[in-house]
């Protein structure tokens, strides 16, 4: 009976997803008597030996290892999945000799099961890789198959870094890539198709972990096999409160809050919304619509968006339709004409992504609807000149005089994430610089002079094992936004002089602060490190070199960076 169990265990359980090949743990020489029964081939063989599962006196479970794994990282990664979906009550560790024994009892007391893998098994490893991923608070799961390598890779990325999961082998993976595109999407193509581009989406309240309301599936071909991103879509309810509330909880500041919230109040008007993948524009969007329709339940707010991601209360939310062809083309447009003609007071559009539905979301604003709407760019700024280049020209022969009206630009909003330090191990910059990269510290010291107040409230992540964070010294992630509540003033200045000479204006004369200036804010109240900065946002001192727009032999000897940093440098001087 309890060989029955173990091997139902392994057919369902979260230690599919759990393990990984513990390729640098020294082999013990003698093994147990692996118990009979079916597998399903996903976990590892060489780990299968040290790990059999018995019945508690409670009748519970219990997962007995063997004493030579357990202090492998590996084995704590199945022992909180196992934990975490109610699979077992606890983790029991014997001596070599002892576990032999058992194992081998366990082994004469199961016969062969011979079971087979079926669909509804992919599912439940895929449900526990999914309930896997939430715990840890993952906004997406990565699943590279290599066919030369006949393995894979599971990944998560975890507060914007991909951290390994699971390896398991290749043909294990392309029938989980399989099941769940098959069995728990709604799709447009009937069925999954290896190597093939597709995107899909999980909604099935039947599929998703608790806090998790859907999740967007990406799948498709690499040079070296297959690969498939989900991306996990939370509900977030642990962010209440009015707009001010809210906004404040995700990071911005007061002033930036309340001219979003002035934003709110323009009776017409496009505001843009800017940031690279995973920097929570979605998010931001989400709970200013929820609180705004709540304040004001006189009208009728509405979106366009593909896919619709997070459910928002008070809001009419329309998913862009598959094309006239069956292919998704003319989609965006066709769901943004249906919402312009549905008399909405209020519009949100999910992107701009081509002329149609940047001229549509223009024409909205220039009729009177407040319309925001998200859009790609380096900076808020950047983001009027990627509108200018979306316009038609057959059509708008001038964008600049187009958006330069007060009546149809109200604002830019742009973000990014950075990590925020585990308050419980953060450790100050001030005496621990020994421990940091010593070019980061430099330019900590160009902007914060050692000994002053500001120098000694910066904080590093912490160095020891915290309960709290679980070592990895980060809590999670804060916003660091650049907002402009556009008026008439910086709009002359833009169509007088253009868009870099409006952004001058606002610096100079408004005290405009960008998103890095917002990050150097948090850091000096050390609530974010300098190398979580330098990671998402560029050197700590680009600000500061840019200030004269070049940068010159000196700043570059200054910033040390690497080929790849330096990339990012150009990339955010040319979004100034």
């Amino acid at each position: 009976m309890l060989g029955t169990i173990l091997s139902i265990l392994i057919i369902a359980g979260a230690a599919v997803m759990g393990l990984v090949w513990l390729r640098n743990r020294s082999k013990v020489q003698q093994k147990a008597t692996r118990p009979s029964g079916g597998y399903s081939g996903i976990i590892p063989s060489d780990l299968q030996d040290y790990l059999i599962l018995e019945e508690s006196a409670e009748g519970g479970k219990i997962l007995v290892a063997a004493e030579q794994i357990k202090e492998d990282v590996q084995l704590r990664n199945l022992a909180d999945a196992l934990k975490y979906t109610g699979r077992i009550e606890d983790v029991v560790f014997l001596n070599w000799q002892e576990f032999k024994q058992r194992a081998a009892l366990e082994s004469a007391r199961s016969p062969s099961l011979g079971s087979v893998v079926s669909s509804s098994t992919r599912q439940i490893e895929a449900r526990d890789l999914f309930s896997a991923a939430a715990k840890r608070g993952a906004s997406d799961i990565h699943i590279d198959a290599y066919t030369a390598l006949r393995s894979a890779e599971i990944k998560f990325r975890v507060d914007g870094r991909l951290v390994p999961f699971a390896t398991i082998r290749e043909d294990a993976a392309k029938k989980l890539m399989t099941a769940i595109y098959n069995t728990m999407c709604g799709q447009a193509e009937t069925s999954y198709s290896e190597g093939k581009f597709q995107d899909a989406h999980i909604s099935d309240i039947a599929h998703l972990p608790t806090g998790v309301h859907g999740i967007r599936v990406i799948s498709g071909g690499q040079a070296k096999g297959t690969f498939m991103v989900l991306r996990l879509l939370y509900e977030n309810v642990s962010v209440k409160g009015d707009t001010i509330e809210r906004l404040r909880q995700l990071g911005f500041n007061e002033l930036q809050a309340s001219m979003m919230k002035h934003m709110q109040a323009r009776p017409s008007g496009f505001v843009l919304m800017g940031g690279p993948t995973g920097s929570g524009k979605s998010t931001t969007l989400k709970h200013s619509f929820e609180t705004w329709a709540k304040r004001r339940s006189d009208l009728l707010f509405m979106t366009a968006e593909d896919p619709v991601e997070y459910p928002i209360r008070g809001v009419r939310q329309i998913g862009v339709p598959v094309g006239y062809d069956g292919t998704g083309k003319d989609g965006y447009a066709q769901a943004l004409r249906v919402a312009l003609r549905s008399d909405p007071d209020v519009l949100m559009v999910g992107e701009l992504r081509d002329p149609q539905s940047a001229l549509s979301a223009l024409h909205g604003a220039q009729t009177g609807h407040p319309v925001w709407s998200t859009i790609h760019a380096n900076s808020a700024w950047s983001m009027l000149h990627r509108l200018m280049s979306l316009l038609p020209q057959d059509v708008i022969k001038n964008p600049m005089d187009y958006i330069a009206d007060p009546t149809v630009m109200t604002g830019m909003v742009f973000q990014h994430l950075v990590r925020t330090l585990c308050p419980e191990c953060k450790r100050p910059l001030a005496g621990n610089e020994k421990d940091y990269d010593p070019s980061v510290v430099d330019r900590v010291r160009k902007i914060f002079r050692p000994g002053t107040p500001e120098y000694a409230a910066i904080c590093i992540e912490g160095n020891t094992h915290c309960e709290a964070c679980d070592g990895v010294g980060i809590a999670g992630r804060t916003v660091c936004a650049e907002v402009v509540l556009l008026d008439p003033k910086m709009l002359t200045e833009m169509r007088t002089n253009g868009v870099e000479s409006a952004r001058d204006y606002w610096l100079e004369n408004y005290k405009g602060h960008t998103y890095l200036d917002h990050a150097l804010t948090k850091m000096k109240a050390g609530e974010v490190s300098p190398q979580a900065i330098e990671d998402r946002l560029g050197p700590l001192d680009l600000g500061m070199i840019l200030s004269d727009r070049r940068i010159d032999t000196d700043e570059l000897n200054g910033l040390r960076l690497t080929e790849s940093g330096f990339d990012k440098a150009l990339a955010i001087a040319g979004g100034a």
